[in-house]
C-alpha cells in the first residue's frame, strides 16, 4: 500500500521484480481493495504472458476481466 494522489493502483515489472501498488488515498473499503488487486493482477498476468498492447484495456484484458467479475461477483462496468 502506497500513498499516491495520481493513481488508484498500478503494477510494476522492472529488473525481474513484479509488484502491485494500491493507493491508500483511494482505497477505503475491503471491496475496493479486492477489486483493485484483481484489476492489477490481470495487468500483471498480461505482462507476464506478453499480451500487453498500447491499449491499456485491450480485448484480452476485457475477456479476463469478465471472467474475474463473473467468478468473484464484481460489477464489470465498474471494474474496467
Amino acid at each position: 500500500v502506497v500513498v499516491s494522489y495520481e493513481n488508484e493502483a498500478y503494477y510494476m515489472r522492472e529488473d525481474g521484480e513484479e509488484g502491485i501498488y494500491i493507493s491508500s488515498v483511494y482505497c477505503k473499503t475491503e471491496h475496493k481493495l479486492k477489486a483493485l488487486m484483481a484489476h492489477e493482477m490481470i495487468h500483471l498476468l498480461q505482462a507476464h504472458d506478453e499480451l500487453e498492447t498500447r491499449v491499456v484495456h485491450n480485448r484480452d484484458f476485457k475477456r479476463r476481466a469478465a471472467l474475474v467479475c463473473e467468478h468473484i461477483g464484481f460489477n464489470y462496468d465498474n471494474f474496467v
